[in-house]
This record gives structure tokens, C-alpha cells and sequence, in this order.
């Protein structure tokens, strides 16, 4: 995967996933370069290379293509191959990294978590006596 070096340097930090889809950075693109992708509500969309966003996962090297409909304002995210996500960076889209979760790489202990501990993790919530009772027996557990 030669290609993930080259881009890999032309990407940014990661961003807020939630905040503001337009930057006063892409407003002095190209905006005649077409792209043509797939909205899973409206169908075939035209879009320019202001309307997409390419991620890159530092950890395993994999890319994704991400764009707002313009009919229907849903976000949409496609993982593309590598020379897709290549080409799309050559025509100036604009690339950002990120990282697997933390989570990912923590060593659990113990049992699996079935769907009835699951159940019974809810009925505790909602009865607030077994809640209590819960809460003491952890805080006795530390102690």
C-alpha cells in the first residue's frame, strides 16, 4: 500500500465529526471538478470537490468518502479503495485522519456480556431500590 504514505502526509488532524460541513478553507476550490456518488435516499447525486470529505484511519490504513446530499441533507459515508481515495485527493478534496477508538485496545476480564444481563442491567435502572442496592454493594466492593 505505497499509495497510504503519500496521503497520509497530505492529510489533517482529525476534526469534530458534528461540526460545521462548509470551511472558509474550501471556499476557493475548483468547484467545475464533478463527482458523482450515491445518496441511499435520493439516488445518484453531482457533487464538487467542496461537497466531500475524505477520512483516513491512521490505524489500518482505510478510507472513506463522506458528503452531504444536497436534495436531502443526509450524511453519507462509503469506504473507497485505495486508488479511489488517491484520485479523489489528487483533484484537491479535502483529506483528514483519525484514530480507532481507545476502547478498542483495552484487555477485558471475565465473562461475556449476555442479552439477559443486558435485561437485568435495565430492571435494576428502573427500580430504584435494586439501583441503590447495586450502587452499595460496588462502593462496599472498593472499600
Amino acid at each position: 500500500m505505497a499509495f497510504v504514505w503519500k496521503i497520509f502526509r497530505q492529510c489533517k488532524p482529525p476534526f469534530s465529526q458534528f461540526g460545521p460541513f462548509e470551511s472558509a478553507t474550501f471556499a476557493d476550490r475548483n468547484a467545475m471538478t464533478g463527482i458523482r456518488a450515491t445518496c441511499s435516499t435520493c439516488g445518484d447525486v453531482n457533487l464538487t470537490i467542496n461537497d466531500v470529505r475524505l477520512r483516513l484511519c491512521v490505524e489500518t490504513d482505510q478510507g472513506e468518502f463522506r458528503f452531504r446530499c444536497k436534495k436531502c441533507d443526509k450524511v453519507t459515508v462509503n469506504q473507497i479503495s485505495g486508488p479511489t481515495f488517491d484520485l479523489l485527493l489528487s483533484t484537491g478534496v479535502e483529506c483528514y485522519e483519525w484514530h480507532l477508538p481507545a476502547e478498542l485496545y483495552e484487555t477485558h476480564e471475565g465473562p461475556q456480556i449476555s442479552n439477559d444481563d443486558v435485561r437485568e442491567f435495565r430492571n435494576t435502572l428502573v427500580d430504584l431500590a435494586a439501583f441503590e442496592a447495586a450502587i452499595a454493594s460496588i462502593a462496599d466492593d472498593q472499600t
